[in-house]
């Protein structure tokens, strides 16, 4: 399909894209019971895939897929089928988290009406980006405010926690999920306090 790409902005014939992973969705349906995904929407019927649409050029989809597949052979499977404790990365994982977090971004505000938000939330949304594509395109160096943070999850066997919901395990182990998830600068200053 022609098209704008969404990363690099030339026009180009367009891949189609995952928004999260292939290695994500392929692992989830290997190890389910059923495998087939289902989607949060519509519970009740089975996909073959997860959420893609044609948005990038042969070019960006490659920078993607070389990040994708140092992450899912250096970390996702080892950590996940081999169970190993410590794992080790380079340069390539900061484009890895960056690229997940620009694909949320870019594919949330395509999806979302956004007109009635605050004008400062929607420049802040153009400003995160436009840094990070230029991060992922090597126009930056460094991330800056958009540093990004992995945080693997194991099977929580136990807690103190009131109220846990039961399937939290699922939750956490076997979804997916993409979002913006917004701070205010004065709110975190003053819960220092």
């Amino acid at each position: 399909m022609q098209g704008t790409c969404k990363l690099c902005g030339q026009l180009s014939e367009l891949e189609m894209s995952h928004f999260i992973p292939k290695f994500v969705g392929k692992w989830i349906k290997r190890t389910s019971i059923t495998s087939y995904l289902r989607e949060s929407d519509k519970v009740h019927k089975r996909v073959q895939d997860i959420a893609k649409e044609y948005w990038l050029c042969r070019e960006c989809e490659n920078l993607f897929s070389a990040w994708e597949t140092k992450f899912a052979n250096k970390i996702f499977y080892p950590f996940l089928d081999e169970s190993e404790p410590v794992l080790k990365y380079g340069d390539w994982m900061s484009k890895f988290c960056a690229s997940l977090s620009w694909r949320t971004l870019t594919y949330i505000r395509s999806k979302n009406n956004h007109e009635k938000e605050p004008l400062e939330y929607l420049e802040a949304l153009d400003d995160a980006e436009i840094h990070l594509s230029s991060f992922l395109l090597g126009k930056k160096n460094n991330l800056s405010q958009y540093e990004q943070h992995l945080f693997p999850l194991e099977r929580i066997s136990s807690t103190t926690l009131r109220n846990m919901p039961s399937n939290i395990n699922r939750y956490f182990l076997r979804t997916t999920a993409m979002d913006i998830i917004v701070g205010s600068p004065e709110k975190a200053t003053s819960s220092k306090k």
